[in-house]
């Protein structure tokens, strides 16, 4: 299979993109001040409620085909990481609301070229639960996220409604074979943390080459619990309290896969 090589003109900028990436990073901006002054300290301006915060290592097979062995992934060894377990909203609510997740891995002592303003020696791979971002321009973005900024004031119950709704028509998507990027953002299951499956959501540069990324549950601990459920009436810090659980007890193994641009991935959306 040939896969697409990577080229600086393979994303192409809109009109304004600048602006429009000012106008996120003010609603952003303004989404956590508002949050600040309802909870009394600062927090993110999404992903703000930690599931768990742990450390371990990524182990970089021997023997990856050269398409893979990108990178990082250009030599076997044995990195040290940091990664982050945290629920999607960019406030502190209870886990009744069910939005999607995500799961941040800072990777160390990782030599060669970085972009500018990054002068240390690590890389950060930032994953979130669902295969596709909703908004798929940043012009989509500022305008989901003027619409999430707006709601930041609402009372809680108005999110869990919500939640609840889209994570009801999310159900019946999934029982029909097919799914929605926004129903799932909304509205994720009542899934283990450790259960689910993280991805990069867009396209990212990958040596040399364009890929998507998956960080995938493996351990036997973490495949036992694929049917697990939360009950948001019992523990509204649930997904917390089962990941710390989990991580106490057992090993925890996520298998980062890369999924690359073929090109006949191109000329099948050409048809």
């Amino acid at each position: 299979m040939t896969y697409l090589r990577y080229a600086s003109d393979i994303e192409q900028p809109a009109p304004d993109e600048q602006k429009t990436i000012d106008g996120i990073i003010k609603g952003m901006t303004q989404q956590s001040e508002t949050v600040e002054q309802r909870e009394h300290h600062a927090v993110r301006a999404s992903h703000a409620k930690s599931s768990a915060c742990v450390t371990g290592e990524l182990t970089v097979a021997a023997g990856l085909p050269p398409e893979l062995a990108q990178g990082l992934f250009s030599k076997p060894g044995t990195h040290s990481v940091a990664v982050r377990f945290a629920q999607g909203p960019g406030e502190t609510l209870g886990d009744r609301v069910s939005t999607h997740r995500g799961m941040s891995i800072k990777v160390f002592d990782v030599p060669g070229e970085k972009l500018p303003g990054h002068s240390v020696d690590t890389q950060d791979f930032v994953l979130a639960t669902g295969t596709t971002f909703p908004s798929g321009t940043a012009a989509g973005f500022l305008r989901d996220g003027t619409v999430i900024g707006k709601s930041t004031g609402m009372p809680e119950g108005v999110k869990s409604a919500v939640s609840s709704t889209m994570r009801n028509l999310n159900k019946v998507l999934h029982a029909f074979g097919t799914e929605s990027a926004l129903a799932d953002f909304f509205g994720h299951p009542y899934s283990h943390p450790l259960a689910d499956s993280y991805f990069s959501q867009a396209p990212v540069r990958f040596g040399d080459y364009v890929a998507k990324l998956a960080a995938v549950p493996t351990a036997e601990a973490q495949r036992a619990l694929s049917e697990w459920r939360l009950d948001p009436h019992r523990d509204e810090d649930g997904f917390r309290h089962a990941t710390v659980a989990l991580f106490r007890d057992n090993e925890v193994v996520f298998e980062l896969k890369a999924q690359l641009w073929a090109l006949t991935g191109i000329l099948d959306r050409a048809d």
